[in-house]
């Protein structure tokens, strides 16, 4: 066998490592889907202006209720203990921030410096710190 057909000749190990990959896209595919059909619910029912409709609350309230756990079960069912890790570094993070943002907003605005809270505000910026967090010990591993 010569160097080219050996390069091109892909082990076993190889294979499987091409099918996790292909499967954990996949995995993360159907979730940023469901997360856009979750926004166009959202979206049409014109939930940032006037409120969503009950049956549009519920509907999008059991997906995430079923949706998350599964979801997140799938995931740690399919991914090696490094992206685990990762995971759980920027989740980590991501409930320390919230744990430490919430409170010191809260307490400023009883104190009259600050408005209200807002839970929209809060539950993005959690996200975007556990995707910063994420994509930081992902590009270092």
């Amino acid at each position: 066998m010569s160097n080219k057909q050996a390069v091109m000749t892909k082990g076993p190990g190889e294979r499987a490592e091409t099918v996790r990959r292909r499967n954990y896209t996949l995995m993360v595919a159907g979730f940023m889907v469901l997360g856009a059909i979750t926004g166009a619910i959202f979206t049409a029912q014109g939930a940032h202006i006037e409120g969503l409709s009950p049956l549009a609350a519920i509907a999008v309230a059991a997906s995430l209720m079923v949706v998350m756990p599964l979801g997140s079960w799938y995931f740690l069912r399919h991914v090696d203990e490094l992206e685990i890790r990762i995971n759980l570094v920027a989740s980590a993070w991501a409930l320390n921030f919230y744990a430490l943002a919430y409170p010191v907003w809260y307490v400023l605005w009883k104190g009259h410096l600050v408005r209200e809270p807002s839970h929209e505000i809060l539950f993005l910026a959690t996200v975007v710190v556990m995707s910063v967090i994420y994509l930081w010990k992902k590009a270092r591993a």
